[in-house]
């Protein structure tokens, strides 16, 4: 049987993420198009190619109409490449990747042009969080959201103007949540206090981050306890915004690569995963958790750990894991094997605050993983189609060296502490699980870390 090729991920590039904008008149400079360029151009420079060199690119977005990729394409080039659009909603940036990574496995094995493949991720986003685009035929998530009526859970707008998604969202995260307490006999995970100083993290981790939208941290966790409740517990300081915004990473096999830059970063293993039958089962105890990806999270990653023989409390430390709000990043400690069931408030309180590579960051290290350095959703913003390329990006800054102020400490080149988890949920349901480790020799020292 033919062996896999090696895929790595050797460029990338991120603009800032920033606040939709009030109106087309108020975005100018801001279409997806100029952003998704932007990124584009520089994932190449930072992969040292030519768009020429490109065999394949993969655009990534939920608010646009068909064939959005190949606009940012032809900005790039005219060179007659196969262009392809996913929209899988908050996980198309991964579905994105895994579709590349098909591509480069695909030419190789039938002896096909080996060149890279540009995956693009980008989002034009409105004001006013999530809304339906064709309210005139079946909604997609409409199942998802039905279940929320079945499963006792309140359906009015979480706050006057709200759009009926957005808040049916927040309903099924504040479930979830209220869910893990009941089953697990904690309220930890309703503790407001608790999201509070989880949000605080993710803020702090952010302020190091140049490309966040949220880039200043509150003074104290206290601070984010002042925003709106919308559904207990979940207040608005404990949401990820809605962002515009594109990021872009250069795929390619270690053949093609050979002898070029080293190290980067590569893609060991992924696993992606739909709904099960217990998501709209009335017999299944925990509804609101397989409605946000928590069944799917944990069978993703354990699959991966088993294929990978891997110890992910010991092995991983950098995680890029998709905080929507603040409760679900706490319940993804478990669903990924962070943190045994019920125990995801003693992994995060368990955690202290560390310096960064480079001494002029602060981290949070809980037990041996820093999860989300860049500040995850929480601070960065969620633009929803570049959400997922922009988490491989981060990683793949990590693993070089290249984070600044947040760059984590311990990733060298040991096998015990190079690896490097993301993990991506999108409602519908999509859960994409990756995993990362570094390559290449060279080990990280103070100091190295560019100021990005």
């Amino acid at each position: 049987m033919t062996q896999q090729p090696r895929i790595l991920i050797t460029g990338a590039g991120m603009t800032r993420f920033t606040r939709p904008q009030a109106s087309p008149n108020d975005s100018l400079g801001y279409e997806f198009d100029q952003l998704a360029e932007q990124a584009a151009a520089e994932a190449l420079r930072d992969s040292g190619i030519e768009y020429s060199s490109v065999v394949a690119v993969v655009a990534s977005y939920c608010y646009g109409d068909p064939a959005c990729g190949q606009r940012v394409a032809y900005r790039l080039g005219l060179t007659g490449v196969p262009v392809f659009n996913v929209n899988n909603n908050c996980s198309s940036g991964s579905s994105a990747i895994a579709l590349s990574r098909a591509i480069l496995i695909a030419n190789s094995t039938i002896g096909a042009n080996p060149g890279p493949v540009l995956v693009l991720g980008f989002e034009q986003m409105e004001r006013g969080g999530l809304s339906r685009r064709y309210p005139d035929r079946p909604d997609p998530v409409g199942r998802h959201c039905d279940r929320i009526g079945a499963l006792g859970g309140n359906r009015e707008p979480c706050s006057p103007g709200m759009s009926q998604w957005t808040s049916d969202v927040i309903r099924m995260f504040a479930g979830a949540a209220s869910e893990y307490r009941d089953i697990s006999g904690s309220a930890a995970l309703t503790s407001e206090q608790l999201l509070a100083s989880v949000a605080f993290k993710s803020r702090l981790h952010g302020s190091q981050n140049p490309r966040a939208m949220l880039s200043r941290a509150p003074k104290s966790a206290d601070d984010l306890l002042k925003a709106p409740l919308l559904s207990p517990p979940i207040r608005v300081s404990f949401c990820a915004p809605v962002a515009t915004g594109a990021a872009a990473v250069v795929m390619a096999t270690e053949s093609w690569w050979s002898n070029r830059r080293l190290p980067v970063t590569e893609l060991v293993d992924q696993e992606l995963v739909s709904d099960f039958s217990d998501t709209f089962s009335d017999t299944n105890s925990g509804g609101y958790s397989s409605l946000c990806g928590l069944t799917q999270a944990r069978v993703a990653s354990s699959r991966i750990y088993h294929r990978q023989r891997l110890n992910p409390r010991e092995q991983l430390a950098l995680v890029e894991l998709h905080d929507c709000f603040a409760s679900n990043e706490l319940m993804l400690y478990e669903a990924l094997g962070l943190a045994d069931k019920g125990c995801a408030q003693q992994y995060f309180s368990s955690g202290r605050w560390i310096d960064s590579l480079n001494g002029d960051g602060s981290l949070y290290l809980t037990g041996r993983q820093v999860v989300n350095p860049s500040g995850g959703l929480m601070s960065k913003g969620h633009p929803l189609g570049a959400s997922g390329v922009a988490q491989c990006a981060e990683i793949s800054w990590q693993h070089r060296g290249l984070a600044g102020r947040r760059q984590v400490p311990a990733l060298d080149e040991t096998d015990s502490n190079r690896w490097a988890l993301q993990h991506n949920f999108g409602l519908g349901s999509s859960c994409a699980v990756t995993l990362y480790r570094r390559y290449g020799s060279g080990v990280l020292e103070r100091g190295q870390g560019a100021k990005l």
